[in-house]
């Protein structure tokens, strides 16, 4: 078996006596090449690197210089301050419950209208009804079992019609 490693063993082929003198010099330039390349690699990273840290440093330089340089203006108000104050108790609307006995309505109101059992209600005829009415007043027959009340009022407009 080999001891020598493979890497090793290569090295010696190429430093050794046998091989041609045009073949070592190609190998040994391109070695050369290779490592140049590198160190100038390396070299160009760390000049990058150094001149994006430089530009970063620039820039927050001189946007801090120009918000030193620019001076706000006056600021004008364009408001106006309202003091409060708490309202006094002539000036608190309360409500309170009315009495039993009271109520309010929205339009004049005719009356209480009181209403008694269904045993003692009769019906009406139709001249019942007529001299109950306003007048003049009118029944307008729409079918055999419904009619309409038509109260006149005096100005000569008809009033709603009661069913």
């Amino acid at each position: 078996m080999n001891s020598e490693p493979d890497s090793q063993h290569l090295l010696t082929d190429v430093l050794s006596e046998a091989t041609p003198v045009e073949f070592r010099e190609a190998m040994l330039s391109e070695t050369l090449r290779l490592a140049l390349r590198k160190r100038r690699l390396r070299h160009a990273r760390q000049v990058s690197g150094v001149l994006v840290l430089l530009a970063v440093a620039a820039i927050a330089i001189v946007r801090n210089m120009h918000r030193s340089l620019v001076k706000p203006g006056p600021i004008s108000a364009n408001y106006q301050l309202v003091h409060t104050q708490p309202l006094s108790e002539e000036q608190i609307v309360v409500t309170r419950s009315l009495a039993a006995r009271q109520f309010v309505a929205s339009m004049e109101s005719g009356g209480i209208v009181h209403t008694i059992p269904a045993a003692a209600i009769r019906e009406i005829s139709d001249d019942e009804l007529l001299a109950l009415a306003p007048q003049p007043a009118a029944l307008i027959r729409l079918g055999p079992h419904e009619m309409e009340l038509v109260i006149v009022k005096p100005d000569g407009k008809s009033g709603v019609p009661v069913n």
